[in-house]
């Protein structure tokens, strides 16, 4: 758990929680790509890493360090 702040009235806010207990602006826990700000995005399994890194060795070492995927641009972060 951790404590962000209230887009609306900048109290700090759970990052669990649906809405602000201050104000009742709702909280906006979707992950976001940073390169593209699609919502569509996905986590990278254990077994895919772990598949990658057999087969590609240092080379798959961006998946491998990532967790997430967005399957609209591809970007791993």
């Amino acid at each position: 758990m951790a404590i962000i702040k209230c887009p609306e009235c900048l109290n700090d806010v759970s990052d669990k929680a649906q809405s602000c207990p201050h104000c009742g602006n709702p909280i906006d826990t979707n992950i976001y790509c940073p390169k593209c700000n699609s919502n569509n995005v996905g986590t990278i399994s254990g077994a895919s890493k772990a598949l990658s890194l057999a087969m590609w060795g240092v080379f798959a070492a961006n998946k491998v360090k990532s967790t997430y995927q967005c399957y609209d641009c591809g970007f791993k972060f």
